[in-house]
């Protein structure tokens, strides 16, 4: 297996990450290597941070959202 064929999974926990979500996003998705999934696991956001993830049309994002309950639990996808 080449390098180009490789899978890159990139996990972001969220919780009220409004602020940075948008430009951490576009930096993931504009990488060149075209074979990558983001797995994002929310915590209960409040804010508008779902919002945020759902104006992202592209099936390379996976969303899990959960009640708030620790930051501690939202990193375990």
């Amino acid at each position: 297996m080449n390098k180009e064929d490789r899978l890159v999974s990139v996990c972001i926990p969220t919780f009220n990450s409004d602020k940075y979500l948008t430009e951490t996003l576009e930096s993931v998705l504009s990488q060149t290597h075209r074979r990558i999934e983001v797995l994002i696991s929310d915590g209960g956001s409040t804010d508008s941070t779902l919002a945020l993830i759902s104006r992202f049309a592209d099936d390379r994002i996976t969303l899990r959202s959960e009640e708030h309950t620790s930051e501690l639990q939202s990193r375990q996808y």
